[in-house]
């Protein structure tokens, strides 16, 4: 984002960065920031990863957008052994910029969306159009940021708080029917790819193999040789399986009939299969949260009394973007499924340009007086 063009996935084609921004909604990577132990250092040694980041920050010196709106998981907001957050990193690059600048942890079932998903939403007011030209402006622009960012996060907040609607909706809601056209062709598509016949290999630097770790669960919890959820012969679905599929969905219907007292062969369900057999995500929801799917992941969800995957359409629904949303696009479910899986919720981003907006008008204000 700080350079002056970028590869464009429509087109596929290089093309020019839009100068002309009003309001900036991104995401960044974060996977190398956790090893930086200081705001000074962590700027000056942002690893690849980081390079996201620093292509915001770039951008925002670079072009001055008016307001500035970024996502990410919530794990940015732990400190590290010294106290560290990289989401101070974050902010302080921000208000070093001159923007006024704080964060929030939502989850979207609170914002409409049957899904719990927490989200670290951070958010930046321009106080000047003009960047900082020396050390000594940054930290009078750093100064300025941090008297204004103290002033309008309450504000920010209580208007955020305000938007909460905690969802009513069941998941199954989003679901297409399963005689939907697209639902047949996407069975239709796994079945000529052969995932049933398909060796699940061991993963490089693994200890244990998949089998392994498996065996080691049905052990421990003396499941001897039950298979209720796979033991329909000839079954349709049995044929978009590979072999582990099936014995992690026999261990997870082993699993929740025996904690919970549920057979999810009738009670619905959403599990993500490419997790562990230890922490697959939807297993354990909450008693009040049953009607929520568990934070949509770019990996394969079952359903599991629909018994069939979930598509790609369907897991964007679960974000809040839908099929009308996708008129003009051919996309892939699989390509469509992985962007969910990385996408913001879009009921929870309207909520923060609502707020965004909101106090803009206040620290424009507030400047002219």
């Amino acid at each position: 984002m700080g350079r002056k063009r970028a590869w464009e996935v429509l087109s596929e084609k290089p093309q020019p960065i839009p100068d002309d921004v009003d309001i900036l909604v991104a995401g960044f990577s974060c996977k190398d920031l956790s090893l930086m132990n200081s705001y000074r250092k962590a700027l000056q040694e942002m690893g690849q990863s980081g390079a996201t980041l620093r292509g915001v920050l770039d951008y925002a010196e670079r072009h001055r957008p008016r307001l500035i709106l970024l996502e990410n998981v919530w794990a940015i907001t732990k400190g590290n052994s010294v106290g560290f957050k990289q989401v101070d990193l974050v902010m302080e690059g921000l208000k070093a910029r001159g923007y006024a600048a704080g964060y929030r942890l939502l989850n979207s079932c609170d914002y409409f969306i049957p899904q719990t998903r927490h989200r670290i939403w951070m958010w930046a007011i321009r106080l000047s159009e003009k960047p900082p030209r020396t050390q000594e402006e940054a930290e009078t622009f750093r100064q300025r940021a941090e008297t204004l960012s103290q002033k309008v996060e309450p504000q920010f907040n209580d208007i955020l708080v305000a938007l909460e609607e905690p969802c009513a909706l069941h998941f199954e809601d989003y679901m297409l029917d399963d005689d939907h056209p697209a639902v047949r062709a996407h069975f239709q598509f796994l079945k000529s790819q052969n995932r049933a016949a398909q060796v699940v290999k061991k993963k490089a630097g693994a200890k244990l193999d998949w089998t392994q770790k498996y065996d080691t669960h049905r052990t421990g919890h003396d499941y001897q040789y039950d298979r209720p959820y796979t033991a329909v012969r000839d079954a349709d679905f049995l044929q978009v399986l590979n072999e582990r599929e099936k014995e992690l969905l026999n261990l997870k219907c082993l699993d929740v009939m025996n904690e919970q007292g549920k057979d999810p062969r009738a009670f619905p369900m959403l599990w993500e299969l490419s997790q562990s057999v230890e922490r697959v995500p939807g297993v354990r929801m909450r008693r009040d949260r049953q009607n929520y799917a568990a934070c949509i992941l770019p990996g394969i969800l079952w359903h599991s009394s629909r018994k069939r995957w979930v598509l790609g359409i369907e897991k964007l629904a679960l974000q809040g973007i839908f099929a009308e949303d996708l008129k003009d696009t051919d996309f892939p479910q699989k390509l469509l499924g992985n962007l969910a899986g990385n996408a913001f919720t879009t009921s929870v981003c309207a909520a923060n340009l609502i707020a965004l907006l909101t106090c803009s008008s206040e620290v424009s204000a507030e400047l002219d007086s």
